[in-house]
């Protein structure tokens, strides 16, 4: 009995230097979709199937929680892509829902 018992001690500072955790890749605008009216409960894995079946292309989807719940993004290859998907989606529905999409890029006015 005594001694450390056979557990590991895990150096919190090499979780960052190994990169453990979810790594971003850095969202492009031009590249990105916003969606809304997104139901709660939806996952990123449905919000992409659901693109993927309206005829688009995605990457990557992510749907946020918390202040961001009820939206979405959706990245795709090139931004032709893009603003097919956003007309595409704009308004397909989703679980009986009605999508809203838009460039996730801000327009200058």
């Amino acid at each position: 009995k005594g001694g450390w018992g056979g557990g590991m001690v895990i150096n919190p500072f090499l979780k960052q230097a190994k990169g453990w955790g979810k790594q971003k890749k850095s969202l492009d605008p031009v590249k990105t979709v916003w969606i809304g009216n997104v139901p709660e409960g939806t996952d990123n894995k449905e919000l992409k199937a659901h693109a993927e079946t309206a005829g688009t292309s995605p990457v990557w989807a992510e749907c946020y929680k918390g202040k961001g719940a009820g939206t979405a993004a959706i990245g795709f290859k090139s931004p032709q892509d893009a603003q097919t998907a956003v007309i595409t989606l704009n308004g397909s529905s989703f679980k009986g829902v009605a999508l809203a999409a838009d460039s996730w890029a801000k327009s200058t006015k």
